[in-house]
């Protein structure tokens, strides 16, 4: 029920007609066929319009419709959009929307004269702005949130012009509407700006009417959402009191739907007999005049949360039964709007184990991606990810319902949403960005670079609320105009082609399996509840269905993943500590480690179970496998698969490891598999102390951006964690670029001074097939800890981003002269600052870069972000357009380091393919280092 906002009433968009006694229309642009009677015609249409005798109104139009149809355009316009209106009065949405679509043939029928003299004319723009708005009021009932967006704002637009536009009760309902609109978008800023508008303008102007009262219901509906429950009652009491006193204790749809809302607050405040009590007084009031009206289906939805909550599971499907029936026959009402109503009845379907639930749900599976595809089509980056956030819940939980059916023909569709969900905001955001780099169009590269330096003006200076407001709005109207030119619309028929289990199975051979690893939620009727557990989706080229197998729980992933007190405790030095970690983690049986003079160190290794919990329930479907693809989620993104014991060996000894951002990518990986670079470029041996006059020597030729923050050195060591200088490092990309040479590859190597942040910058748009970083990398999970408050201090719009943005700023690489800042102190202005957050990284344009080698500490750390995987590093590079990642899962030896990268670059360079080729690499420093701290922090991500 926390999860009402998005399915709500449809409102009519008003109910009384003052502004229309408007007599001068008869003075419009072509009028004169009717100059011998207009003045009797609009003074009875007026009249009819004010008493409510919309049928009558109707057979008036019809009466003077050919005296309509022989005039002009405008005339035409008008008649057909008065007889829309009267239409939709009377619920005749059928008739009413062909008489708009005659409205949209005859706005494009006129010439740019009559279409400025409808703008312009005091008269004729309200009539224009109320088509604009009786569409957008359409299309919104029918879930067509692009088509209403744009109506509403045209209608908002030719309003704001006008004087008297606070006065105008269109003006009022409009910004009710666009409320209505953000609140079906899950953009709750937009939407509080204009209902609380729509709130000050009502009492202003004392017209507490029945837009008034729907205004403090959906600013109800909005607190209810985010669980203020005082709030949201508060303002349910004030539209029920508004209600009885505007339309004098008559029971309207306004009534009903306001009720509904008001029982589900009570239930979710704990009062069940208030809930009760509310509920079916308005049902009964229903039954008994035998009113059957689209609210209705809300208070039976509300009533059937009631006996959901009671364990009466046959009751509430009886009753949802009704709510999904009475929603369904409204022509008006989409498929995805009823979400709520087919939710709800396939829940109780499933509790109380009916099977038709597994048919309702792949259904509404559809229903969801079909529209969050469109929707897509025209949502800028954050409404994109507001939107997500409020529909993906709806596919995880469907996914658990699926799975316990134990039905492995539901299985296909749990898989075909999984590989849509993940990482869809990263796919999207991407191909706009693919889109941009080859569009033509001067003006869609115009805005381009006009968003990104507004995006960067965000991080690079404090601002006051306007100028904030103001930029936002900017970047938003900016990259909505990007989408609508760049991104078009996909049919379902290619999504589910392209994210489908048929699709990703005909692309695996026989010694080859898919393991999509996915979390899931608990099911429970607890509203508080947010366990979840892990599965595994995993399927073979001959599977007539994917297989999942249950594993462990999140708090038992957690749990075992925490450093013991004997380790954490034991007064070593980091690097020795994170040693004695892996081995913990990774490791069989029992442990020692002697110390001289002190007590030796001894723990039991928990490898074993950690094998037990994610890998072992997997085996049996890996008879003659050789190969294996494999996706993660959430905790288990920081697990490394490759060092998994089994038995007295490691999975990196039975099987290739292939580690994917999603199963979706095998068809690509596999074509990808053997490319080799044409060119490259190498950092290493970077001098991190470089001075300002020299950073400012080796900055010139380069574009540069503004300077980033400041932050307290580290002062770990022999780790690719501390900012000294890394001799290995030296050594590694000097291998590595001979190695290159001697294959033929063209590739550049920056060391020293010349490693800074503005050579690699200046790759954006144009960059090598291959990038080796060898350097200090970082990560601070933790917001509140002390010194990543220190380092971020110098971002000085940090809190105008959202999120996401924010974790992108905690994660980042060094370069030369990054001590300076690192240290708080000030660095030169026109330069870089050496430091190269995952924020900066997501901006660029790497769109011609295969694969990125991260040899630096912790660079695949970051926040797990349901869906859309590890936001850090990992992140950034993916949003720059790169395929393949190498990266680190902790601080790692910067000799070991240096030679395992030596030897991958050897192996893959010589014939292997590159997963083959790293692994092949990680095995020879395990015979000599078998701890997995020296050999298997690094991973390899498609």
């Amino acid at each position: 029920m926390k999860k009402q906002i998005n399915i709500l009433m449809n409102l009519a968009y008003m109910n009384k007609f003052r502004y229309w006694l408007i007599t001068i229309v008869v003075f419009v642009y072509s009028s004169t066929v009717l100059a011998q009677d207009i003045n009797s015609f609009w003074t009875n249409y007026a009249n009819l319009r004010t008493v409510g005798n919309h049928h009558e109104a109707i057979n008036l139009l019809h009466k003077y419709e050919t005296a309509f149809e022989s005039s002009g355009n405008v005339d035409k316009f008008i008649y057909h959009l008065l007889l829309a209106d009267s239409q939709l009065m009377i619920k005749d949405i059928d008739d009413a929307s062909k008489s708009l679509v005659l409205c949209d043939m005859l706005i494009k029928d006129m010439t740019s004269e009559e279409l400025q003299y409808c703008k312009d004319n005091d008269t004729l723009n309200i009539w224009l702005a109320k088509y604009y708005f009786l569409v957008g009021n359409q299309t919104l009932n029918n879930g067509l949130y692009q088509t209403a967006e744009t109506n509403l704002t045209r209608c908002y637009n030719i309003l704001l012009k006008r004087q008297d536009h606070e006065k105008l009760e269109l003006f009022r309902t409009l910004h009710l509407q666009l409320g209505l609109l953000y609140i079906r978008l899950n953009n709750i800023p937009y939407s509080l700006r204009y209902l609380n508008d729509a709130k000050l303008g009502s009492e202003v102007n004392l017209l507490f009417d029945n837009i008034y009262s729907r205004t403090l219901l959906m600013l109800g509906i909005i607190y209810l959402s985010q669980e203020e429950f005082l709030k949201a009652k508060i303002y349910f009491d004030e539209a029920m009191h508004t209600l009885e006193n505007f339309f004098q204790g008559e029971l309207t749809d306004d009534f009903y739907t306001t009720t509904a809302m008001l029982g589900s607050c009570y239930l979710e405040m704990g009062y069940k007999k208030e809930a009760k009590e509310v509920i079916m007084k308005a049902i009964d009031h229903c039954k008994k005049n035998n009113t059957s009206t689209l609210s209705l289906s809300h208070l039976y939805s509300a009533l059937g949360s009631l006996h959901i909550s009671n364990g009466d599971y046959i009751s509430a499907k009886a009753i949802f039964k009704e709510a999904y029936n009475i929603s369904k026959g409204y022509k008006s009402n989409s498929a995805y709007n009823r979400l709520l109503e087919s939710s709800n009845l396939a829940i109780a379907q499933y509790l109380t184990n009916d099977s038709k639930y597994k048919k309702l749900v792949e259904e509404l599976s559809s229903v969801i991606i079909e529209d969050v595809v469109q929707q897509f089509s025209f949502l800028s980056a954050d409404e994109r990810t507001r939107y997500w956030e409020q529909n993906s819940d709806y596919l995880s939980k469907f996914n658990a319902m699926l799975f316990l059916g134990n039905d492995n023909r539901c299985y296909d569709q749990i898989y075909n949403n999984t590989i849509f969900s993940k990482g869809l905001l990263l796919r999207t955001t991407n191909y706009i960005s693919e889109q941009i780099t080859k569009t033509e169009n001067k003006n869609l590269q115009k805005n381009a670079k006009i968003l990104q330096i507004l995006q960067k003006k965000l991080l690079s200076k404090e601002m006051g609320s306007q100028e904030l407001h103001d930029t936002k709005d900017s970047i938003r109207q900016i990259e909505k105009e990007l989408t609508i030119n760049l991104i078009g619309y996909q049919s379902i028929d290619s999504i589910r082609k392209q994210y489908s289990f048929q699709n990703v199975k005909h692309s695996l051979t026989s010694n080859e399996v898919a393991i999509e690893f996915i979390k899931l939620p608990e099911l429970t009727m607890n509203a508080d509840s947010t366990k979840e557990y892990y599965a595994a989706i995993i399927f073979q080229s001959s599977s007539p269905h994917p297989n999942i197998v249950r594993l462990c729980s999140e708090d038992t992933l957690l749990s075992i993943q925490q450093m013991p007190n004997i380790i954490k405790n034991s007064g070593l030095q980091d690097n020795a500590q994170n040693e004695l970690y892996r081995q913990y983690l990774y490791g069989h049986g029992d442990f020692q480690k002697k110390r001289l003079g002190k007590k030796p160190i001894k723990f039991t290794c928990v490898g074993d179970s950690l094998y037990k919990m994610i890998w072992k329930p997997l085996e049996c479907y890996l008879q003659g496998i050789s190969i294996i693809y494999y996706s993660t989620s959430g905790q288990l993104n920081s697990i490394a698969f490759n060092a998994l014991p089994v038995d007295r060996v490691h999975l990196t000894d039975r099987y290739t490891l292939c580690y994917l951002s999603s199963t979706s990518e095998i068809p690509i990986v596999k074509s990808k598999s053997n490319k080799k670079p044409v060119t490259a470029s190498l950092y290493g041996g970077i001098n991190y102390d470089t001075s300002t006059e020299e950073m400012q020597n080796q900055s010139r030729g380069y574009n540069c951006s503004f300077s980033r923050g400041v932050f307290e050195r580290d002062t770990s060591n022999k780790e690719r964690g501390s900012w000294g200088f890394l001799p290995g490092s030296q050594r590694e990309v000097t291998d590595v670029s001979t190695q290159l040479t001697t294959a033929d590859i063209t590739n550049k190597l920056f060391t020293s001074s010349q490693a800074n942040e503005e050579s690699f910058k200046a790759n954006s748009g144009d960059s090598p097939n291959l990038f080796h970083i060898a350097t200090h990398g970082f990560f601070y999970p933790d917001k509140k800890d002390e010194g990543c408050q220190a380092f971020l201090r110098g971002i000085k719009g940090l809190e105008n981003v959202n999120h996401a943005q924010a974790i992108l700023n905690r994660a980042g690489i060094l370069f030369s002269g990054a001590n300076r800042a690192w240290r708080g102190e000030d660095t030169a202005d026109g330069i870089d600052d050496g430091i190269l957050t995952a924020e900066e990284v997501s901006h660029l344009n790497l769109g011609n870069t295969d694969m990125v080698v991260l040899s630096a500490c912790e660079t695949g750390l970051g926040e797990n972000v349901a869906s859309e995987g590890v936001f850090g590093l990992q992140r950034a590079f993916k949003l720059a357009g790169v395929q393949t990642l190498v990266m680190s899962l902790w601080k790692v030896p910067d000799a070991e380091t240096s030679e395992l990268m030596t030897l991958f670059y050897n192996n893959w360079l010589n014939g292997m393919n590159k997963h083959e080729a790293f692994q092949s690499a990680q095995r020879k420093i395990k015979e000599n280092r078998p701890n997995p701290y020296f050999w298997a922090g690094f991973i390899m991500l498609d």
